[in-house]
């Protein structure tokens, strides 16, 4: 992310990793922007990384949804009134996608969901970005966004 940041003229960016399945270390309300890239499944890099097919489980999909909703629910508590909280994944699965977002949204009425700063042709019909491997000639991503409501 660092590299991605420099690369690409971006100021101001401070990177910290931790595990956020489990209380993060700020204060509620720290930051303006809050990016949770999520562990999951990688079914979106499967033409890079053939081996996903053989050694992801149904199971697997339960598991990894729990712990993206709880990244998302601690992630949530960082952000600023007004602030955004970005959620991506590199998976195709609406269980880790879509069925997350939602859920994040159905139980914190403190957030709305906006649409990404993405271009126009990535948008689902639910204001979700979506990039497809077949039709995007590259790696599939999700991408949701919400605003903290003031």
């Amino acid at each position: 992310l660092r590299e991605n940041c420099v690369n690409q003229g971006v100021d101001g960016v401070r990177v910290v990793q931790y595990d956020a399945e489990t209380s993060l270390p700020f204060a509620d309300e720290s930051f303006d922007v809050v990016v949770v890239d999520a562990p999951c499944s990688g079914t979106g890099t499967i033409r890079h990384n053939p081996e996903i097919r053989y050694t992801i489980a149904p199971a697997d999909f339960d598991e990894l949804s729990s712990k993206q909703r709880r990244i998302l629910a601690n992630a949530s508590k960082s952000v600023k009134k007004g602030g955004r909280l970005i959620y991506s994944t590199c998976s195709l699965e609406i269980e880790e996608n879509e069925a997350v977002a939602d859920d994040f949204l159905s139980r914190n009425a403190d957030y709305e969901k906006i649409r990404p700063s993405i271009p126009e042709r990535f948008l689902s019909d639910d204001s979700y970005a979506r990039i497809m491997p077949h039709l995007d000639r590259a790696d599939g991503f999700f991408i949701a966004a919400f605003k903290k409501r003031d």
